[in-house]
């Protein structure tokens, strides 16, 4: 049987207590998502277990690009000073927004929702989505993203 939560961003099933209830869990997040707030650290600071992550993003498509490297930017140093392995994934094309944790190799559960990883995306839009605890579901929905076509953008590339 699959374990779901249905999330909205009111007081009770936040998608943000969402992510920090699996994120307690997990050592590796997949953040999806084509708008990510200016300061992503502070979405990700009470998540202390996490030590790996990989953001698929957009770069090109919206007006936000320059903000946008900065942000990133930022996020890398954060990353770094909290010893975080960070990969930064762009798709153009990209709108779905999706948020994998696994320990190791092993899934500990993901959000499908409409929310971006912006705290108005997380705590303060009218967002829904899913909290989905199921193996198999989460490796089907970790193979989508992965077969999507994206570059890699490195560090330097930022600087």
């Amino acid at each position: 049987m699959i374990a779901l939560d249905i999330l909205t961003n009111g007081k009770k099933n936040n998608h943000l207590s969402c992510l920090k209830k699996i994120a307690a869990k997990a050592d590796t997040l997949i953040i999806v998502s084509p708008f990510v707030t200016d300061d992503i650290s502070k979405l990700i600071e009470s998540m202390t277990t996490i030590k790996n992550i990989t953001l698929y993003t957009t770069l090109q498509k919206y007006d936000d690009t320059a903000q946008k490297a900065i942000a990133l930017y930022k996020f890398y140093e954060y990353c770094k000073g909290k010893s975080i392995d960070l990969l930064i994934k762009i798709d153009d094309n990209l709108h779905g927004k999706v948020y994998l944790f696994y320990d190791g190799i092993k899934p500990k559960g993901f959000m499908l929702t409409s929310g971006n990883f912006t705290e108005n995306g997380m705590v303060n839009n009218h967002e829904y989505g899913l909290c989905v605890e199921d193996p198999d579901k989460q490796k089907e929905m970790a193979d989508i993203i992965m077969s999507i076509n994206t570059y890699d953008l490195s560090y330097t590339q930022l600087c």
